[in-house]
């Protein structure tokens, strides 16, 4: 009897850290990871305490971080400027304190029940911006090849990954 109970709470033993998933976020098809520790410990230098996305609209290779002080508001703000293979850019803003995008080419877009965002789409990028809970969020697609630049990262792409920051 001792051995049929040894083997079975060792079969359930076995069964149980087998069958055990790793919670990972879902990544849509088509969007990327990203250098999640690095961009979290850049972000744990801020005094303020900004969302994340999920995921990003390309593969990125490199991540560089930068802290900084905007000059005209002395706010504190993070960039996390990301580079594909090809050089191309794809940039995460975060800066303390709300701000407005100031031009004519601004379209508003709902991100959700509560959140507008500023979209720009001009020759060398595309920017999305919107202000959520004191932070002010700015993501910025550069191609390096200006040719392909409506093939790769779409206005629906930059909605999709602000949809995905949280904290």
């Amino acid at each position: 009897m001792n051995r049929l109970a040894l083997f079975t709470l060792l079969l359930f033993i076995t069964l149980l850290v087998g069958c055990q998933v790793e919670e990972e976020e879902a990544i849509p098809n088509g969007y990327f990871n990203y250098e999640k520790d690095q961009v979290e410990n850049a972000v744990k230098e801020l005094s303020f305490q900004p969302e994340l996305p999920t995921f990003l609209p390309i593969a990125t290779e490199v991540v560089v971080t930068d802290k900084f002080e905007l000059l005209d508001s002395s706010n504190e703000a993070l960039d996390i400027s990301m580079y594909t293979q090809e050089n191309d850019i794809f940039t995460i803003q975060l800066i303390d304190g709300e701000t407005t995008k100031e031009g004519p080419k601004v379209e508003v877009i709902l991100l959700d029940e509560q959140t507008e965002a500023e979209f720009v789409d001009q020759i060398f990028s595309k920017m999305l911006m919107w202000n959520k809970n004191g932070v002010t969020y700015k993501i910025i697609y550069r191609p390096n090849d200006m040719n392909t630049r409506n093939a790769k990262v779409t206005k629906e792409d930059l909605v999709k990954v602000a949809q995905s920051f949280h904290s």
